[in-house]
């Protein structure tokens, strides 16, 4: 009785497959007023050709840019700006301009320049006005005229060049006017055709030649009829179907035949629409139709005609937050955005998650028990077995989509012993064990459904199993460190923790377990490092954490062991990855600097690529350790949001990868995941100075164009703080886009900014600078170009040229004021001492001579400050003519004339020529063990001609060690004096090998082309000839025919049969002559079948010899040997038998005596193919050639052939992954060999 009851509350945990109309999984994300968003009702939404948002709403209208808005609203005391905040319609016209349709403010036209609007509305006594300031729907037709529709003006047609409407209402008296003046939707289709649909008046098609109307309204008794008059929106697809909206369902309209087709909500089966009310139409990249209801939420009518919803579920915090349906968008990356009633805007990127998420929610119907996943494991059937944290162990058996839970009772013995399952391990026998916190360890039996206890081993908890390779079980606990369990004999030994003694366990707590090859098991500890148990000497070792030791373990509490396909040990612990040296017994740790998500690994695995998958506290790490790269995945890839568990991981047999964490179970398939390869469109979008937004209508504003349009900044010197703000518009996961900036002048490499969306600045230099943006989305694709802003900072005005030139000016008029007074004085001095000249002439002669000794120096001083100004300046010419020359490509020098020396060379020589300036000075010469032996003498001779004072120009070939070889351009220029004499010898050097490169390219494909042209008149001369004989033969059999039909019974009867029998075999001929040729064809163009099957290749070869080559005139038949141990091989029988008949029929062509012999040879990683002839053999010069097409050996004239079969039989062997090759003597024979890679299995 215990056990039925157990079984049958097993079987209450099975459901059945949810059916394929009900609700669509997907993870949904929101745009709201809690975000940014003006106001919840968005009624339309439109992404402009730079890749910004645009969302209409019933207060304001909203640019995006996947992080922030700029929202645009009616100012009553702005004139430019958004005429009604109330928005309809979005429309962006050929010429990338967006309008905008009010509620009651008319037409907009947005000029994105100024950031404001002009406004046409309807202006009461002007005709050529809007009709109505209402406007519902925008349109533009070929021509470039906009057509709008209003909500009681009708529809208009405004002319963007004359700014004047034209307009179509309707009118009573008028059957072919517009049925109504609400007009809600406008589509001009693929012909050019003006369709209006009208809230009242069904659906209108407007003649392009007698601008009369045709209406398509709803007819009761007609179920062809519109099946609504009230139409809200019009839509064209991918495929040219017209899709009609209204409020009573939705019409496919065939516009040929004038009819519709209906789609309504039913009760019955096949469901179609979940609600009539239909607001929105759209396509996604499945070209799935998209269908927004009013209070029903989203229909997705697929290609293959069945429906699946989106509809709004209060518990289902991922679905659609609102059931009412305004607007559906699809941007070009394939995300489809929704406009809701009161959700705000709804997303759906175009790329599914990464992962998928196995979780018990309230909503979903897969049963699992428990969220928090212990243990992961895959049964030999392709079951999968959890362990959860209360749950007891969850079964999800193969292709079925709901658990089966073993749960303990707690009132029989046939449970598992605990609720709480830590680790489920398969033993070799395909056996399930399990550890149970507190319960010890069960055994599955699967013939009974149910758990048995070993070992006695409750209440402890076991963490860990291992079955070494000599079959004992090694278990780790929580409590009492490690336990040895013989299974054949139910012997346990304990290995009990002793911290303080030599060659102990030092920790209780088990957490990992792992056999090296010599048989020592290894034990993750939470908190005493690794252990390693050496069962010989039955004694252990530890690795532990020592924080002087830079190379020891990272972390004393090690979460996982894992050893990957190189046989390479990998460590998780709390504190990084790390990786074990064998030979140092030391290890490598990589932490978050080197890019893990987190530090915390709590499991590990290895994909078929060698990457290694890490479970951390914060999302996935992909780890690749030959390049040490690592990318990151969280929640926004469809991880769950809590951190993953230790040890719960594990890879299946179909290379599957499942991690359990405290939120549910992911998997995925490594090399199934799809990367986002859009390259986003980058912009600046905020510019600050001092910590505030600038904006062009700011008083004073350094902007003339709002910032996104802006590319020249001027700013004053004291405007010392600045700061750039950017987006990549990739809107998947925009928080993970990546950017780096640089801000030339300033920065010399990127900055690596990774997530962070603004640049500061303080304090910069006055000068000119250059600020660059780029960007990656949230997969790291980025976008090299980028965008920038050019940025002028003008300099305090004692800094600029026109100040120091006047202190300059001032500073000699000083000195010259200085010097005329000075001189003045002596002067005076003079006359002074004219007067007294008798008396005091020997003091006035001192003096004088005092007074010219101080001009002399003055004028000395004077001419040394000239001096040291034209020194300075020519250092500083120097200095210019330095910075340009060492830092080109090219290799530029300079020789003196008389003598001839070099005076300079730049550092590209070094580069170029791979030697040294020194070793250049000691031997000019010693560039020239670089150059091409046969080039020397031409490069000797033209420095000849340099030293002569030559001009000229000169390619030639360098070849330096361990590098390729690459093409030089030498040219030299011989400067002259005015008198003709020669003073500077100047040389330039130009790596020109790309340029070489592609001369070579094209004279190879010049020369093949000329071989081409010689196969084709060759193939032309030998096809001709070959089509002309079999029908001159047959011609004349036909003509003798016509006279032995006037014979005699008896005498002509047995000449026509001859002659019958010639036409039948000329006909044979001319239909093999054209298969060879239709089979080249096929093969150029790719279309020969491949089909191989598992075949008995010498079965199908003594059939073939038996079909083809037997009963021949002159008794040859062909002989077959085998080689090895026959057995069947995958080919393709059809191209293989092709090849055979080939070769053999080659064989007995040419050879007259001998039969060919036909050798099969088994190999166990081969299938060899031998054709062999003792025939005329084949020319030596010919062989290089013989498998082109039309080509025929130089000793074949006189017998048939066009030169194709043996090309056609290279191409199907190859098709096979195999060779055909040859090996011939003129005179002696030939042997064709057949090499094929698929050898007998072992």
């Amino acid at each position: 009785m215990p056990f039925r009851f157990f079984c049958f509350l097993l079987a209450g945990f099975w459901i059945t497959l949810p059916a394929q109309s009900q609700q669509q999984q997907a993870r949904f994300t929101y745009l709201t007023t809690n975000q940014g968003l003006s106001q919840n009702n968005v009624t339309c939404i439109l992404q402009d050709r730079k890749g910004f948002m645009w969302f209409g709403t019933r207060d304001g209208l909203n640019k995006y840019d996947g992080y922030s808005y700029t929202l645009y609203r009616n100012d009553p005391l702005k004139s430019t700006s958004l005429s009604h905040s109330y928005v309809h319609s979005l429309f962006e016209d050929k010429q990338g301009q967006l309008w905008i349709g009010t509620d009651d403010g008319g037409l907009n036209l947005f000029d994105p320049d100024t950031e404001t609007f002009t406004s046409y509305k309807h202006l009461p006594g002007h005709p050529n006005s809007l009709s109505h300031n209402k406007v519902m729907a925008i349109a533009q037709d070929a021509g470039g005229d906009l057509w709008v529709g209003t909500a009681g003006g009708g529809l208009d047609r405004f002319d963007p060049q004359h700014k004047t409407f034209t307009h179509f209402t309707h009118q009573n008296s008028n059957v072919a006017s517009l049925s109504h003046n609400e007009v809600s939707s406008i589509l001009i289709d693929r012909a050019g055709i003006v369709w209006a649909g009208t809230l009242g008046g069904g659906l209108n098609r407007l003649d392009p030649k007698t601008k009369f109307f045709t209406h398509y309204i709803h007819n009761s008794a007609d179920p062809h009829s519109l099946s609504q008059n009230r139409v809200t929106s019009c839509f064209e697809d991918s495929q040219g179907r017209f899709w009609v909206a209204t409020e009573g369902g939705l019409n496919q309209f065939d516009r040929a035949k004038g009819v519709f087709k209906r789609f309504q909500q039913t009760t019955g089966l096949p469901a179609q629409l979940s609600h009539n009310d239909v607001k929105a139409l759209a396509e996604d990249n499945d070209h799935t139709l998209w269908i927004g209801t009013q209070n029903g939420g989203i229909n997705l009518l697929h290609p293959d005609g069945t429906f699946s919803y989106y509809t709004y579920q209060v518990d289902n915090n991922q679905g659609l937050n609102s059931g009412s349906i305004y607007s559906i968008y699809r941007d070009r990356m394939g995300t489809m955005w929704v406009g809701t009633y009161s959700g705000g805007v709804n997303k759906l990127d175009a790329a599914p998650l990464k992962f998928k998420l196995y979780q018990r929610t309230r909503i979903n119907t897969n049963k699992l028990t428990n969220n928090n996943i212990l243990a992961v494991r895959e049964d030999d059937r392709g079951d999968l077995w959890l362990g959860t944290d209360g749950g007891g162990i969850n079964v999800l058996k193969k292709s079925k989509s709901v658990f089966m839970a073993y749960q303990d009772t707690s009132r029989y013995a046939a449970t598992i012993g605990s609720n709480f399952v830590l680790t489920i391990y398969e033993d070799r026998k395909k056996r399930i064990w399990t550890g149970n916190y507190k319960g010890g360890l069960t055994l599955f039996n699967r013939s009974k459904g149910t758990f048995e206890s070993k070992g006695k081993l409750s209440p402890l908890s076991i963490s860990a199993i291992l079955e070494a390779r000599n079959g004992i079980m090694w278990l780790g606990t929580f409590e009492e460190g490690l336990i040895r369990y013989d299974q054949n004999t139910g012997a346990i030994t304990r290995y009990q923790p002793n911290a303080g003694q030599a060659g102990k366990l030092n920790y209780p707590t088990i957490t990992s377990l792992w056999e090296d090859r010599l048989g020592n098991i290894w034990l993750g500890t939470d908190g005493g490092g690794v252990n390693v148990f050496h069962p010989d000497k039955n004694k252990f070792t530890q690795y532990l954490h020592k924080d002087p030791i830079p190379r020891s373990l990272s972390s004393n509490q090690v979460n996982i062991l894992f050893e990957s396909s190189t046989g390479q040990l990998w460590l998780g612990t709390n504190a990084g990855l790390n990786q074990y040296d064998a030979h140092t017994q030391t290890f490598r740790t990589y932490h978050l600097r080197d890019g893990l998500a987190n530090e915390v690994i709590q499991g590990i695995l290895e994909d078929q690529h060698g990457i290694l998958w890490l479970s951390t506290n914060k999302g996935l790490s992909a780890f690749n350790p030959k390049t040490h790269t690592i990318r990151n995945f969280d929640a926004s890839d469809g991880l769950q949001e809590s951190s993953f568990n230790r040890m719960a991981c594990y890879k299946s047999r179909t290379g599957q990868l499942f991690f359990g964490g405290l939120s549910g179970l992911n998997s995925f398939y490594p090399d199934s995941l799809r990367y986002n390869s859009f390259i986003p469109p980058v912009y600046i979008t905020d510019f600050q100075l001092f910590n505030q937004s600038v904006h062009m209508q700011d008083a004073e504003s350094v902007l003339k164009k709002p910032i996104s349009e802006t590319h020249d900044i001027t700013l004053s010197y004291h405007q010392s703080v600045l700061s750039f703000g950017f987006a990549a518009l990739s809107y998947t996961v925009s928080s993970k886009n990546q950017y780096a900036y640089k801000l030339e002048g300033f920065d010399s490499d990127w900055i690596q900014a990774g997530t962070q969306r603004t640049a500061t600045y303080t304090n910069l230099d006055p000068g000119d600078y250059v600020f660059r943006v780029k960007a990656a989305n949230n997969d790291g694709v980025w976008n090299e170009t980028g965008t920038f802003v050019n940025l002028h900072i003008i300099p305090p005005f004692w800094q600029t040229t026109w100040f120091r030139v006047l202190v300059a000016l001032f500073v000699v008029g000083s000195l010259y004021w200085v010097y005329w007074l000075r001189v003045n004085r002596i002067q005076t001095q003079k006359m002074v001492l004219q007067h007294q000249v008798q008396a005091r002439t020997s003091e006035v002669l001192q003096q004088r001579q005092e007074l010219q000794e101080q001009a002399f120096h003055v004028q000395l001083l004077q001419a040394k400050v000239e001096q040291q100004e034209a020194q300075q300046q020519l250092q500083e010419s120097e200095q210019r003519f330095r910075e340009i020359a060492e830092n080109v490509d090219e290799v530029f020098w300079i020789h003196s004339a008389n003598p001839f020396q070099l005076l300079y060379v730049n550092p590209a020589f070094e580069r170029v020529w791979g030697t040294t300036f020194q070793r250049s000075h000691e031997d000019p010469l010693s560039f020239m063990e670089t150059v091409l032996p046969e080039d020397r003498p031409a490069v000797l001779a033209f420095i000849d001609q340099y030293k002569a004072g030559i001009d000229g120009e000169l390619y030639y070939r360098l070849q330096l060690k361990n590098k390729p070889l690459r093409w030089l351009l030498i040219r030299t220029f011989i400067i002259r004096d005015e008198s003709g004499k020669v003073v500077r010898h100047i040389g330039i050097a130009n790596d020109v090998t790309s340029q070489k490169d592609k001369e070579l390219v094209l004279q190879q494909s010049l020369l093949r082309e000329q071989e081409l042209n010689q196969l084709k008149s060759q193939f032309v001369s030998t096809a001709s000839h070959e089509f002309r004989t079999p029908l001159t033969t047959i011609q004349s059999s036909v003509e003798l025919i016509k006279l032995y039909l006037d014979a005699p019974a008896a005498n002509g009867r047995p000449a026509i049969q001859k002659h019958l029998g010639v036409i039948e075999k000329q006909v044979d001929q001319f239909t093999t002559l054209l298969t060879d040729v239709l089979t080249i064809g096929q093969i150029e163009a790719g279309k020969v079948a491949y089909a191989p099957q598992s075949e008995d290749i010498v079965s199908l070869c003594e059939i073939l010899i038996d079909t083809h080559f037997s009963g021949r005139s002159d008794r040859r038949n062909v002989q077959l040997t085998i080689e090895g141990v026959p057995c069947r091989v995958d080919l393709d029988a059809t191209l293989i038998s092709h090849v055979l008949i080939n070769l053999l029929s080659n064989a007995f062509k040419f050879s007259t005596n001998t039969p060919p012999v036909l050798c099969i040879q088994f190999k166990p990683d081969s299938l060899v193919l031998q054709v062999i002839d003792t025939g005329m053999g084949i020319p030596a010069r010919d062989q290089a050639s013989l498998f082109q097409a039309f080509f025929r050996a130089s000793n074949t004239a006189g017998i048939q052939g066009t030169g194709l079969g043996l090309v056609i039989a290279r191409q199907f062997v190859e098709r096979h992954g195999g060779q055909l090759t040859v090996k011939s003597q003129e005179g002696k024979g030939t042997t064709f060999t057949v090499n094929l890679p698929i050898g007998c299995p072992v």
